[in-house]
């Protein structure tokens, strides 16, 4: 849109607004469009003390509302139009020009008739004498049929006709006078009282709404309607334009007078429309194609988006037959289609045409069930971001293939005007397009999707013959029926219904194309026989079945099944069956609820023997890409089992990504040095605990890491982990028993961590030890640092010019001796710095710790700090030692800092501080110095930013709770950059 308009322009625009709103085709946008033009009324006599190329000063709301209204009717609309300028060399035919004249005639009529018409002075501007004839006759006609079918009374008490095309010089006198006499009509003939007359004459004209339409003379002095004194109601110019620039400002003042100018050249847009999005060189081509062209645009009536179908349709179309046939669909009544349907809510034939028999019928079964899949997306009538509709499509069409083909599809509806999209860039179904396609979803669904509605059965059935794809997803589904018939069904997801306790044994007889299945979160306990009818499924999920226990024998005649899932099931082993699946790629198994199932140690002997994982079966799943196994690290079983499947695993040639429990650190040395897998590994021997020291958040978080290893009550350090921990991403070393520093692992195998996680390491002294330092960096791409209950730990680093060039985040909680944290010389490797999570040092006496107080920094320090959080820190005096803080801090925490009692301008500098946290009595106890801050105290622009945490309540539910604070983002956040971890949450640490 033109960030600048003139009252040329405006008025244009209006225009073309009133010309859409006449026009048969539904818009969504309808009430935008009404209020704009109500809004234009209200400006007129503003606009009018503007010149005809002024640029107009548009107050704030109005061109909001302008730019939306513009935005949407851009859409269908030539820019070129609106401006007034011709849009390249479209001849039209001679077959089009009477389609003008009655689309321009029907606008004027509907707009007389309009209960929202408040327009006192209408021009219909044709652009010759024959079209004003014609014009004038149609005029006429469509009134007289006005007043036989409804009578015109309840709208005018009569129209008055006032042909002034062959009055010369006093047009305006002459025009008076004819007025003057139809009001006289009734005047007592008797009565010669000139006074008494005008007065009966005035009275006649205030008294009735009257319809005055005049036909104005066929030359270029125009009729000047502001001499003229009409009666009250609408006085209709029909005239004819002006072919030159002569007397062009007489008529840019009559246009500015004008409440609406209906032109006969602009209803040719409909021709205009057509030949933008067909090609305009096949119409020329041919005389036959050009015949057809204009009786395709001619049946539309005006209907935009309809003529917007056909053209697309036939860009690439050259043949003449190619052109009949979309004629003959365009015309021919669809037999599967509920036309009365569309006719009680106002939808044109023309249109179910256009789009059922051109555009539903030339696409396949895939992209019919996406389009109906958007019914169901919130907001899809008024615009959602394209990447919500790339995850739906890729969703229905399969992860592998949705996300190679979601974005062409996308361009795909958007060229063929089934989505459309404005300069906002959302993309929308327009309004008729939507009902359409709800109504042939209603007669024969592709997709029925009711999640989350409370359902506590399937919905009815009977018309569902023609299901695809079927989704009832967390609801209370408790029954299902006995043998539903879905010969076409691909998808069937029923997850979340926790009070799903059975599946009747005929159930999956009659689904013989199915293809994803997921029954997670379910209370199943087991599968029907009737699944191995299931002989196309590729997708089966069956994760976080609690009571699931065993799969049945069937199982193995699912031979295409490529993703199987039974994470968070009962099942203590693994059936034979499974080695009949060849062309699985994904397998996710659990086998940690061995011990619920057996009493907690009271085994019998039949399963204490039982092998979780049969030999030989891995070594079956040759195409796996992906393998994950959890079990339970007291199964002793499963450390007779491990050394087979690893050799096993470590034969697939295809794997890529495996997740896996390693009882014994020695095992990793069979991992080949030659080849190296995306692992997500745990090692070492452990027991499950109900208490840990590191949140469940970020242990999830964690375990959501590619390329990580979690070593648990290790002893020294083992050659099986040293030898592998170069490849690894993130380590989590979890009550390590002996290791004093992370340099024990040898520094150069730890260069490629970007995630770290220490807990409970109670002889760990320091993280970094100096003196396994030479010529190489430590942990040169850290990013992110979280420390837990490190009874021994002293410092972060005892040689800081080398180490943590990239470190972004920094969390250390309860470490009593603690003393040191950031040494002046490190400062200048924290370039990259943005949090600090301090909780429970009670040695803590500073950040940032100097060897004399004459170390000074001439530059600001910590570049990007955005966030400090200070927490339970008893000894703290200051925060910074007296160092400049760089002005990107936004945030800062403090709670039980008892000797904290100043803040240094050096601290507060930062013009981003959007906001302090902390006791109100510790807050008001601070002292500010005079020398920093003036004799004034506290600065005024601290009050508004400083908010009281309430000792009364729990303070880090505070902190979490607190509106736009992101309070222990760990490293949520950052990590899904790596790792693929999804968005911001809240990580609370509960002392």
């Amino acid at each position: 849109m033109k960030t600048e308009l003139t009252s040329s322009n405006l008025m244009r625009i209006r225009d073309f607004m009133s010309l859409l709103l006449t026009y048969p085709m539904k818009l969504d946008e309808e009430d935008i469009l009404k209020s704009w033009l109500a809004a234009f009324s209200e400006r007129k006599a503003h606009l009018l003390s503007y010149g005809e190329d002024d640029i107009v000063m548009i107050d704030k709301p109005w061109l909001e509302l302008t730019e939306k209204a513009f935005r949407r009717m851009q859409v269908f609309i030539p820019m070129q139009r609106i401006w007034g300028r011709s849009i390249q060399n479209h001849v039209t035919p001679e077959a089009i020009l009477p389609m003008a004249v009655d689309l321009a005639v029907d606008q004027l009529i509907q707009t007389l008739f309009s209960r929202d018409c408040s327009a006192r002075y209408i021009r219909l501007l044709t652009r010759n004498l024959v079209e004003k004839t014609s014009v004038v006759n149609k005029v006429a006609a469509a009134l007289e049929e006005k007043e036989n079918v409804f009578g015109t009374d309840k709208d005018f008490l009569r129209a008055l006709w006032i042909d002034a095309s062959t009055y010369g010089t006093n047009a305006e006198v002459r025009v008076q006078e004819e007025i003057n006499t139809m009001m006289a009509v009734g005047f007592p003939v008797a009565e010669d009282d000139d006074e008494l007359r005008a007065q009966y004459i005035e009275e006649k004209m205030a008294s009735n709404r009257h319809l005055v339409i005049v036909v104005n003379a066929n030359s270029n002095k125009k009729l000047d309607l502001q001499q003229v004194h009409f009666p009250t109601g609408i006085v209709v110019l029909i005239t004819t334009e002006l072919p030159t620039q002569v007397n062009n400002n007489d008529d840019f003042r009559i246009t500015c007078m004008m409440d609406l100018n209906i032109r006969i050249q602009d209803h040719l847009l409909h021709w205009q429309v057509f030949c933008r999005y067909v090609n305009y060189s096949t119409i020329r081509s041919s005389s036959t194609i050009q015949r057809i062209a204009a009786q395709i645009v001619k049946e539309c009536h005006g209907h935009l988006l309809a003529i917007v179908l056909v053209a697309n349709y036939l860009k690439h179309r050259q043949q003449v037959r190619q052109w009949e046939l979309a004629l003959v669909k365009l015309l021919s009544l669809n037999p599967s289609y509920d036309y009365q349907g569309s006719d009680r809510i106002g939808i044109s034939r023309v249109m179910v045409n256009a789009f059922v028999n051109i555009i539903w019928e030339d696409i396949n079964r895939g992209e019919k069930l996406c389009l109906e899949r958007m019914l169901f997306v919130h907001n899809i009538k008024i615009g959602v971001q394209a990447d919500i509709l790339e995850s739906m499509f890729s969703t229905l069409l399969g992860h592998s293939r949705g996300e190679r083909f979601a974005q062409p599809l996308i361009k795909m509806l958007q060229d063929r005007f089934v989505l459309l999209n404005d300069a906002s860039a959302d993309f929308y179904v327009p309004v008729e397009t939507y009902d359409i396609i709800k109504s042939l979803h209603t007669s024969n669904p592709s997709i029925i999707s009711q999640g989350a509605l409370g359902l506590t059965e399937l919905p009815y059935i009977g018309r569902w013959h023609g299901l695809i794809r079927i989704e009832l997803m967390d609801n209370e589904i408790c029954e299902l029926p006995q043998s539903p018939d879905f010969p076409k069904l691909l998808v069937l997801l029923l997850q979340g219904n926790a009070d799903l306790l059975d599946i009747p044994d005929s159930f999956f007889d009659h689904m013989p194309l199915l293809q994803h299945l997921d029954l997670s979160y379910t209370s199943i306990r087991d599968l029907p026989p009737s699944v191995s009818k299931l002989t196309q499924l590729k997708k089966f999920y069956l994760r976080g079945c609690d009571l699931f226990m065993e799969l049945p024998p069937q199982i193995g005649q699912l031979k295409n099944l490529v993703d199987f899932d039974l994470d968070g099931t009962l099942i203590t082993h693994l059936a034979e069956e499974i080695r009949e699946l060849i062309n699985l790629q994904s397998l996710t198994l659990c086998f940690d609820r061995y011990h619920h199932l057996l009493g907690y140690g009271k085994k019998s002997k039949q399963n204490s023997n039982s092998t979780i994982i049969p030999p030989g079966l891995i070594s079956k799943l040759t195409r796996l890409s992906y393998l994950s196994i959890n079990v339970d690290p007291e199964d002793e079983r499963w450390n007779e089992n491990v050394v087979s499947v690893l050799v096993e695993i470590f034969g697939l040639k295809k794997l890529q990504k495996v997740s896996i429990y390693v009882p014994k650190a020695e095992l990793l040395e069979l991992i080949p040095s030659t080849r190296f897998l995306n692992f997500k590994l745990v090692v070492g021997h452990h027991v499950k605990r109900f208490i840990s020291r590191v949140t469940p958040e970020l242990e999830q978080k964690f375990k959501n890491c590619d390329y990580s290893i979690k070593f648990v009550n290790g002893v020294n350090v083992p050659n099986g982990v040293k030898m592998n921990l170069g490849h690894f991403k993130a380590l989590y070393l979890d009550r390590h028993m002996t290791i004093k520093s992370l340099s024990d692992f040898e520094l150069r195998n730890l260069s490629g961590l970007q995630v770290c996680i220490l807990a409970e390491c109670n002889e760990m002294e320091t993280i970094v030890d100096g003196s396994y330092l030479h010529d190489e960096h430590a942990l040169p791409n850290l990013e992110f640092l979280s420390v837990f209950y490190m009874k021994n730990l002293r410092s972060i680093c005892e040689s800081p010019e080398r180490s943590f060039l990239h470190l972004k985040s920094i969390a250390l909680h309860t470490c009593p001796m603690l003393t040191t944290i950031f040494t002046f010389e490190s400062l200048y490797n924290l370039y990259f710095l943005e949090e600090i999570i301090i909780e429970d040092c009670p040695k803590v006496t500073t950040l940032i710790s100097r060897d004399s107080p004459e170390q000074e920094s001439a530059e600001r320090i910590l570049h990007r700090l955005r966030m400090i959080t200070l927490l339970y820190l008893p000894e703290l005096v200051n925060i910074f030692n007296g160092l400049h803080v760089y002005h990107t801090l936004e945030k800062m925490v403090f709670y039980y800092c008892p000797k904290l009692q100043s803040l240094s301008k050096l601290e507060l500098s930062s013009k981003s501080l959007k906001i302090i946290k902390g006791e109100n009595k510790w807050w008001e106890a601070l002292k500010w110095n005079a020398a920093e801050w003036g004799d004034a105290g506290r600065p005024i622009f601290l009050e508004p930013i400083f908010s009281p945490i309430n000792e009364e309540d729990d303070i880090l539910t505070q902190l979490a709770a607190h509106q736009g604070f992101m309070y222990l983002v760990i490293f949520t956040y950052h990590l899904s950059k790596f790792h693929d971890v999804g968005g911001m949450q809240m990580i609370i640490i509960n002392k």
